[in-house]
C-alpha cells in the first residue's frame, strides 16, 4: 500500500510539473500572496492555482490582495516564473 501511494504522489507531481511546463508563453492573473522585497520577488497563486513568482517592478505597483495579469516566461518544476505585464517586454 505505501509503495502505490509514493506512485500516485510522483505520478501526480510530474502532471503538475507537465501542466506548469504547457503554461509557459501565455498571460494569466495572478493574485499576489507576498512580497519578498529582500530578494526583489512577489509570490502568488494563478487563476489556474499554480505558484509563481516574478520579479518586482521598479516602480513598485504591486500589492498582496491585488490581482495583476502576468506573463509566464518559465516554469521550475510545480512553480511558474513570470513577468508583470506592467513590466513584461512585448
Amino acid at each position: 500500500m505505501r509503495a502505490r501511494a509514493t506512485a500516485l504522489r510522483a505520478a501526480g507531481r510530474e502532471k503538475l510539473a507537465r501542466f506548469a511546463a504547457a503554461q509557459v508563453g501565455s498571460r494569466r492573473a495572478l493574485l499576489v500572496e507576498r512580497i519578498d522585497r529582500d530578494a526583489g520577488l512577489a509570490h502568488g497563486l494563478t487563476e489556474n492555482y499554480l505558484r509563481a513568482s516574478l520579479p518586482l517592478p521598479t516602480d513598485k505597483t504591486l500589492v498582496v490582495g491585488r490581482r495583476v495579469e502576468v506573463e509566464i516566461e518559465a516554469a521550475a518544476g510545480e512553480r511558474l516564473v513570470g513577468r508583470s505585464r506592467a513590466t513584461a517586454t512585448s
